[in-house]
């Protein structure tokens, strides 16, 4: 039973598709790694052995090192995200989970890092960041007058032309809700056609008046219902 275990062991190490390297006690050589690490690398496992362990850290990475093995040996585990460099030169992002063995004495006998390649990750937040930036530049320049609400009717984002209609600047109305802004009977229609939009899950167009600067103002609002996720 022993022996399957180790080869049940041996076999997961060989074939998982996240790399897995053991590092020596001293921190300074990568003892043996799996296939998939040494592939990540652009390197055979044969060729990685014996390597110093920052050789796969991309250069200006010393001291996030330095601090991963740190806090690896005092708290006996620790995950950070850094950069890795190739065989051939190219870099590419990682996280590093790396987990420092100890003997029952407390002595330190190896770590073992669990290493995975996070390009796609960084890709897809870079073009989430691209897009937040396009929504706000373009919720910003819209010439209507717009405003995300939650189901209470509080405000959570505006657009600049909003002001000129609550009377008081945008940054003072994050947080504040509909009746805190308007008169009772103007938030209470607002309420309404927001809470009937969220019921039926189709818009709601609504025409009112609003005295802006002493004047007698119409303007038709449309309330929108937004998925749960957005």
């Amino acid at each position: 039973r022993a022996e399957q275990s180790l080869h049940r062991w041996a076999h997961i190490f060989e074939h998982a598709e996240w790399g897995v390297a053991i590092g020596s006690a001293d921190g300074l050589t990568l003892e043996m790694m799996n296939p998939a690490y040494a592939r990540m690398h652009g390197y055979t496992a044969e060729e990685l052995a014996g390597l110093p362990i920052d050789s796969v850290f991309a250069p200006g990475t010393a001291a996030e090192l330095s601090t991963l093995i740190q806090e690896a040996n005092d708290t006996g585990h620790a995950v950070m995200e850094s950069t890795h460099i190739r065989k051939d030169g190219t870099i590419f992002p990682v996280q590093v989970d790396l987990t420092a063995v100890k003997d029952e004495h407390g002595n330190l006998l190896y770590r073992v890092a669990n290493v995975q390649d996070i390009t796609e990750r960084k890709q897809a937040e870079a073009q989430l960041q691209a897009s937040e930036a396009e929504l706000r530049a373009l919720f910003a320049a819209m010439p209507d007058v717009i405003m995300v609400l939650d189901a209470q009717g509080k405000y959570l984002r505006i657009a600049p032309t909003h002001s000129s209609f609550a009377r008081q600047p945008d940054d003072t109305l994050i947080g504040q809700t509909l009746l805190d802004v308007f008169p009772p009977d103007e938030a209470a229609e607002f309420l309404n056609n927001l809470q009937l939009a969220l019921r039926s899950q189709q818009p709601v167009h609504a025409d009112y008046n609003l005295l802006v600067d002493g004047e007698c103002v119409w303007y038709t609002a449309t309330f929108s219902p937004l998925p749960d996720d957005t």
